[in-house]
């Protein structure tokens, strides 16, 4: 995987050139949350693209023992600094140094869509799942309909050159399969956009967003949450 090298670090507005703000109160937080105390992720957890160690705190204050990764050194300090095992890892490659079948569950919030090797990752969480663990994870759903409209206008996605690969429902539960992953419940989202400028408006800082039915995710879901579990018999391996 050595032409992946040093990919994620071009663009200025990746967290290896800056301190990453801390925003306890994403979405993707209270979603992945719920998923997690739905599914009892159990107590060993690893959280690939960690950031600023926000939902790293909220896993382990709901009772997991959380390890972290990351690619900046900034985020990887923090997370040890808040008493978390830590590593800092360049994700094209891999999860090198993590064991096999070691996590109850693995978290990925918003990580995918910068990893240019992302079938490569996939393949590398379901290695380092226990039989029966899950992986919640979230990306940007590239099908999103104000997408759409930039593409007709003849405009890249505002991401291009953030993000390095882009999803949309089908392409992504078609990775997680291919991985050999088993797609247990989706919880795509969007942002209420008229309540949320009122809400704006009215002084609230807290977006609200909708729950976006499976059918209709295509166009109008702008994130996409998606639980998936590795078999408990070890049928496929990919």
């Amino acid at each position: 995987m050595s032409s992946f090298a040093n990919v994620n670090l071009d663009d200025p507005r990746q967290d290896v050139h800056k301190s990453r703000l801390v925003r306890p109160t994403l979405n993707r937080f209270r979603v992945a949350e719920r998923l997690a105390s739905q599914f009892k992720l159990g107590g060993q957890v690893l959280e690939i693209g960690g950031g600023a160690g926000e939902f790293s705190q909220r896993l382990r204050d709901l009772g997991f023992a959380v390890t972290f990764v990351d690619l900046s050194p900034s985020n990887v300090a923090r997370a040890e600094q808040l008493g978390f095992p830590a590593h800092q890892i360049d994700l094209n490659h891999g999860l090198p140094g993590i064991p096999d079948a070691s996590y109850n569950g693995v978290v990925m919030l918003e990580i995918i869509e910068h990893v240019v090797a992302a079938e490569n990752l996939l393949s590398e969480v379901y290695r380092v799942l226990r039989p029966g663990g899950y992986l919640i994870l979230s990306t940007p759903n590239f099908a999103y309909w104000i997408n759409r409209l930039q593409i007709l206008a003849g405009r890249l996605s505002h991401d291009e050159g953030y993000h390095f690969r882009f999803f949309t429902p089908s392409i992504l539960e078609s990775r997680l399969r291919k991985a050999g992953l088993r797609i247990v419940k989706t919880h795509h989202t969007t942002p209420a956009l008229g309540l949320n400028l009122v809400r704006r408006l009215a002084g609230h800082s807290q977006r609200i967003h909708l729950r976006v039915p499976r059918l209709i995710a295509p166009l109008l879901a702008h994130t996409l949450v998606v639980c998936a579990q590795k078999p408990e018999s070890e049928i496929h391996k990919p």
